[in-house]
């Protein structure tokens, strides 16, 4: 099938509360939506959105390939049916992440309304009724307090703390501080985004011992220092950089890996 018209759209969204990321701090979220509309009227909507400080391309860059990327497929007939994902590359070589990440969205979205069907019918029959989302505590120790005493109340099973950014005492009393406000219910996903020494991410996980972690994401500076730590602690670790810089036969090998962080 040839599409009718592929369309950009630029946007900069504030964000209710800043994010930081690493020593970044965001205000806006910004990126691109892409628009597939096929002949007969079907529409399928994607985003191109890399994350500052964590993507390797930046928005100008992933702009100028999706616009290239663009004037390429007007031109080409795509499969009518999910049978080869790598087809945008083969279009274009390869693209950055979040560019194939939101043409594969439109596409796969313009697939659903043509067939009328939701996108996962494409990857199989597994249905699930319920998806889960963790809840995100950030901001000063007063406002994750707070914003603590809110989702306790809200159906979550899982919550997020953004740790390595306070003394390893005051990181300490803070995810206790959390523990007695949710009570041992509620489990925790620690993200330190590498912060630590090894002897620091021991410290602190010492210091917690006994509470509900689920996993705590790159604890350390060093990840070939997982393995060590995890023997040392007994906490379970997700990977989220180590992912991008990291080939898999080394990270793969790690013990004590729980869960990988895909964006």
């Amino acid at each position: 099938m040839r599409m009718a018209n592929i369309q950009l759209y630029t946007y900069q969204l504030p964000l209710r509360m800043p994010l930081q990321i690493n020593i970044l701090k965001m205000s806006y979220r910004t990126g691109v939506f892409v628009k597939f509309t096929h002949p007969a009227g079907a529409e399928g909507w994607g985003e191109i959105a890399p994350l500052l400080g964590i993507s390797r391309e930046a928005l100008d860059e992933a702009k100028n390939f999706a616009l290239s990327l663009r004037e390429n497929l007007l031109s080409f007939d795509l499969p009518d049916d999910v049978g080869d994902t790598n087809v945008f590359e083969k279009i274009m070589g390869r693209v950055p992440a979040s560019v194939r990440c939101g043409y594969e969205m439109a596409y796969f979205n313009l697939l659903a309304a043509i067939h009328k069907k939701s996108p996962h019918h494409f990857w199989g029959n597994n249905d699930h009724k319920i998806i889960r989302v963790n809840g995100l505590l950030t901001g000063t120790s007063e406002e994750v307090l707070e914003m603590a005493k809110r989702q306790k109340g809200m159906g979550y099973v899982s919550t997020k703390i953004k740790v390595g950014r306070r003394p390893i005492a005051e990181e300490i009393d803070l995810v206790l501080r959390v523990v007695d406000v949710l009570g041992r219910g509620i489990r925790l996903r620690l993200d330190a985004n590498r912060s630590w020494t090894f002897h620091q991410a021991v410290e602190f996980a010492q210091g917690i011992r006994g509470t509900p972690i689920e996993y705590i994401e790159e604890p350390l500076y060093v990840p070939a220092q997982i393995t060590d730590f995890f023997h040392e602690t007994g906490m379970a670790v997700a990977l989220d950089e180590t992912l991008e810089d990291t080939p898999h036969s080394v990270w793969a090998d790690f013990s004590g890996v729980r869960a990988i962080v895909l964006k």
